[in-house]
């Protein structure tokens, strides 16, 4: 057998080797490295849901309704609409809107119809509940001023809801 070493176009057996070598560390490493990539991908997604599942999140809508009763006078109101976007029960402590004029001071509700008591108010998850106050209560706000909604929850956040002028909320609803 003859064999050929360090001539042009041939390599020892030490060098093949050692080629193969490389080849096969640098193919495992770019597999672990891959592998490593997915693992932590995945487990930032499953991060992220749980935060989701956990975190509080409340939708607020406040707009201007007419309250039909059976036998009664219509009343005109303004309903706030709560709902729960969150996978657990919220518990609303309180409900109020932003300053009605300019320069001056918030509304606090403490106790909505049509409970007529003090909160806190229950909202199961992905549930909402509606609660309204005489459209009186915005009588002493500047029409053209802009307001919102805003909610607070247990664990201490607030939400709010778009702004809308307090003259929407004032004029007969048709």
């Amino acid at each position: 057998m003859l064999r050929q070493s360090g001539v042009a176009g041939g390599g020892s057996d030490a060098t093949v080797s050692r080629d193969v070598t490389l080849v096969a560390f640098s193919t495992t490493t770019g597999i672990a490295l891959y592998a490593a990539l997915i693992a932590t991908g995945g487990l930032a997604v499953q991060l992220i849901r749980e935060w989701r599942t956990w975190s509080t999140r409340v939708q607020v809508e406040m707009r201007r309704m007419t309250l039909a009763a059976p036998g009664e006078a219509n009343e005109p109101v303004v309903i706030f609409t709560i709902t729960n976007r969150s996978d657990h029960p919220v518990k609303i402590t309180h409900l109020g809107t932003e300053p009605i004029r300019s320069g001056g001071k918030s509304l606090f509700f403490p106790a909505p119809l049509p409970a007529g008591i003090p909160g806190p108010f229950p909202v199961p998850p992905h549930d909402s509940i509606t609660l309204y106050q005489p459209d009186s209560s915005f009588a002493d706000g500047e029409p053209e001023h802009r307001t919102r909604a805003r909610v607070s929850t247990s664990d201490g956040k607030s939400f709010t809801s778009s702004r809308v002028r307090v003259g929407d909320l004032l004029e007969d609803a048709d």
